[in-house]
């Protein structure tokens, strides 16, 4: 069904309020260096690089998973860049989207020990595998989590009304950039007057090898199965 139709509902519709909204984040979560750079580009004025541990992350079971890639990856940020991600909503982009996204995401599994040690609690309310599943708790990767945050703006859930679910993602997604703490240096260029040049270069992870750890892992349990246990109750409101 053609998007110019009233009955074409996108799966994605993503407000300019919202994309503003990122631009902003984004341009502000980019760590510039003040200090000067040799010609290695590495920024002098430091003595040292002090690397701490992670030991929450190094528990992370996909771990095992990731692979950077050995040649710096250019991101697209001019904002005329032509991509099947980007332009008007259409069945073709939102494919694009559910492909690395909603596509993407499905339940794992994961121990007792394991949920212990990425800092969760056993509580009545986590959601388990029943024994003759497999048992185990229920899990998911995040990145897939996050890629689908930028979903579904148009959808209202009752729960949260009309505001929440927006401002739900684009916080998730705020965090999210603060967590990283991009280091990657925006240069500037003359467009009427200073205009960030968000093509930049960065050291990608292997996405894909991410999303075959998971599948390789994927839970596929019975339609009639999934239901609470006999054990688990719900939450007041949501975590």
């Amino acid at each position: 069904m053609p998007p110019q139709s009233p009955e074409y509902l996108p799966r994605r519709v993503l407000h300019k309020s919202c994309w503003d909204s990122m631009l902003i984040i984004s341009s502000f979560l980019k760590i510039r260096i003040h200090h000067d750079s040799g010609d290695s580009g590495v920024a002098t004025g430091y003595s040292s690089l002090t690397v701490y541990s992670l030991p929450l992350r190094n528990t992370a079971p996909a771990n095992i998973a990731v692979e950077y890639y050995k040649e710096l990856t250019q991101v697209k940020g001019t904002f005329n860049h032509s991509s099947i991600y980007r332009g008007d909503p259409s069945p073709e982009i939102d494919d694009a989207w559910e492909s690395v996204s909603t596509a993407v995401m499905m339940p794992t599994r994961i121990t007792r020990e394991k949920l212990l040690k990425i800092g969760k609690e056993d509580r009545p309310s986590t959601v388990k595998y029943r024994e003759d599943d497999g048992g185990g708790y229920m899990a998911t990767l995040e990145v897939t989590r996050s890629t689908s945050l930028s979903d579904y703006y148009s959808q209202v859930d009752e729960f949260f009304g009309k505001s929440k679910p927006k401002t739900h993602c684009i916080d998730n997604l705020r965090q999210y950039m603060m967590c990283q703490a991009d280091t990657a240096i925006i240069t500037f260029r003359g467009f009427s007057s200073e205009y960030p040049d968000f093509n930049t270069k960065h050291q990608c992870r292997k996405f894909e090898k991410v999303i075959a750890w998971q599948k390789d892992r994927g839970v596929h349990v019975p339609a009639s199965h999934v239901q609470r246990l006999e054990a688990e109750v719900d939450m007041p409101y949501p975590p």
